[in-house]
């Protein structure tokens, strides 16, 4: 029987027939054609990207300005490019990395709404042994002297590296051979008489070293210390803060929505033995209070610092015993398009979401069931140390660490975090996305002469698909805005065999396609968004199709659509219209390229 789409633009309705399989551009009527049943479909959300053709280039968008709640902050901003150009291409915040004293490029000029602090450890009390060593007087007190009081509006995060942990081998052996920066010479500190946290009393440095299972056990609780009075520092004037990490670490696994355990929480907040009492303690006439449990709770916004360490290449991850053997034909690629054809990341989606409930979890853990916003951290290269351009780029030696520059993100897989987490986080103030660059001196994010630096003189692909994928979401704001969040969702694989309840944790375990929705109630009925993907093969497409757990009226959507992007639609379940399948569709024709996003303006 032939069908009919229904389109409803400012209160009249118009029926289109089919004129091929599903593709309704029949001549269009304003009553339904007799002998006909409607067809639901849904509209695919995303415009066209364009990447740039010349190199060390990236083409903003003025957008006027972004309307999100959800921030988007990219330290990796070329000198010529001021603030001003920044946050009307969509960016929400910026960060001092990203700012100089130059007309335009001020922090200070910033309103407090749009500043992003990110605090070095370097710049924090007793980088190193100091850190551990110090009193909490003395920690509190260098806190106070180091952290200013940021106002309200302002978020607050600290990259702590060196003083995560405190072991032996960092001072070396007995006689100091060996140590690492920030930890001196065993000789030199052996001697130095700490005051205990963990139990009352003091002792040497030595003498705590001599019995491990006590050296555990006071590293764990000066550790949680630390970090909770310096939150409780940093948000003293109003600020939002957050523990430079994230509780959950890394992708998915088994005990991902099972396990309590949160990364760095190896002991309880306990300053009963230096003078505190019942969570409370008052440090040089300052008091603090909720002085217990774990120190994640301290914060007011999380910072999900997650990067991805390595790729796939012709489906096999690349380690040294293909980056060292110069003969391998990863090596004979001389340019980003050609080498991200042969790319690939696996299923962003569900590893996206997958880590993102391993996060939720332990987020409301710690805050009565609550989690707090959440904010998406990476970097725009591949973080480990065989993650490196191949030799046909001819850039060896020329990067920050004297090797071959590590290779920026493949740009679908870009886009995919971005959509994903802000699908996840929806339209909620504090949370965001924020890309971490490291430029070097002077002023580390801001890339200053940049036709002089020979690893960028190639595509830059990866980020200007990220501005891209930040326009699209822009469009959808009022739809993200107040629905509700599933992860859980009934997917029936292939669009053969039963339905399987699946969310990204299951998803990215078993190699299975993820999908999410929002959704929320209309006049015309439930105004649904969804999107899905699945770590396959750019030339290849699939249909899954999924149902959402919760609603009624037996609605199903019929996913089909190709390569490793994520496909986010949008679509109507009609009042009084149950048992029926949407269809939606995002088949890409020639308007395509090999890991990129699946609609290319080439």
């Amino acid at each position: 029987m032939a069908r009919y789409e229904i389109r409803k633009k400012d209160g009249v309705t118009t029926y289109y027939p089919e004129t091929g399989q599903e593709v309704f551009e029949g001549t269009p009527t304003t009553v339904a054609p007799t002998g006909t049943t409607p067809a639901y479909l849904a509209s695919r959300v995303g415009k066209l990207y364009t990447p740039e053709a010349a190199k060390r280039t990236l083409n903003l968008v003025d957008i006027g300005g972004s309307k999100s709640l959800f921030f988007f902050s990219s330290d990796a901003r070329e000198d010529e490019k001021k603030h001003a150009a920044w946050l009307s291409a969509g960016a929400g915040r910026i960060s001092q990395w990203s700012s100089n004293e130059s007309a335009g490029s001020r922090f200070s000029d910033l309103p407090d709404g749009k500043k992003f602090v990110y605090q070095t450890q370097s710049s924090l009390p007793g980088e190193g042994f100091w850190w551990w060593a110090m009193s909490v007087v003395d920690f509190e007190q260098g806190c106070i002297n180091m952290i200013n009081a940021w106002p309200a509006g302002v978020i607050w995060t600290a990259n702590i590296e060196t003083n995560n942990y405190w072991q032996r081998f960092y001072h070396g052996d007995d006689s100091g051979a060996g140590n690492i920066g920030h930890y001196p010479p065993w000789p030199e500190i052996k001697g130095v008489r700490i005051q205990m946290e963990s139990q009352p009393g003091s002792m040497t440095v030595e003498e705590l070293f001599a019995n491990p299972g006590l050296q555990a056990q006071e590293v764990a609780v000066r550790r949680s210390n630390r970090f909770a009075i310096m939150l409780d520092v940093a948000g003293r004037g109003g600020a939002d803060r957050c523990f430079g990490s994230t509780p959950y670490q890394g992708d998915p696994g088994d005990q991902t929505l099972t396990s309590n355990t949160r990364f760095l929480d190896e002991a309880d907040i306990n300053l009963n033995n230096v003078g505190g009492s019942n969570g409370t303690i008052v440090l040089n006439g300052r008091t603090y209070t909720n002085m217990n449990g774990s120190f994640w709770k301290k914060q007011t916004v999380n910072l999900d610092y997650f990067y991805y360490f390595g790729f796939l290449y012709d489906g096999v991850y690349v380690d040294a015993s293909i980056f060292e053997n110069s003969a391998h034909p990863y090596h004979t690629h001389t340019n980003y398009p050609d080498l991200y054809a042969h790319m690939s990341d696996g299923n962003i989606v569900a590893r996206e979401i997958g880590h993102w409930l391993g996060v939720q979890k332990r987020l409301a853990d710690v805050n009565g069931g609550n989690p707090i916003p959440s904010i998406r951290m990476t970097e725009l290269h591949y973080e480990g140390n065989f993650s490196r351009v191949p030799n046909g780029f001819g850039l060896s030696g020329t990067f920050l660490d004297g090797g071959s520059p590590k290779v920026w993100i493949t740009p679908v897989s870009m886009e995919n975090m971005y959509k994903t987490y802000h699908f996840l986080e929806g339209e909620r103030e504090k949370s965001g996305f924020h890309v971490f660059y490291a430029a070097g001196a002077p002023n580390q994010g801001i890339i200053y002469n940049k036709d002089s630096i020979a690893y960028l003189n190639h595509a830059w692909h990866t980020h200007s698909q990220l501005w891209a994928a930040r326009r699209d979401m822009e469009t959808i704001l009022d739809k993200i805005a107040n629905s509700t969040l599933t992860t859980d969702i009934d997917i029936k694989v292939g669009n053969t065999g039963d339905f399987q309840r699946l969310n990204g944790v299951s998803a990215w375990n078993q190699n299975k396609p993820c999908a999410a929705t929002r959704h929320k109630t209309t006049s015309e009925g439930t105004a649904v968004l969804g999107l899905i993907g699945f770590g396959q093969d750019s030339d290849t497409t699939r249909t899954d199709v999924i149902q959402i757990p919760g609603l009624s009226g037996n609605m199903r959507i019929q996913c089909t659509y190709k390569g490793p992007q994520v496909f986010l639609f949008e679509c109507l379940f009609p009042n009084g219209v149950t048992n029926q399948t949407i269809i939606a569709q995002s088949i890409i024709a020639s308007e395509f390229k090999p890991g990129y996003g699946g609609r290319i303006n080439q």
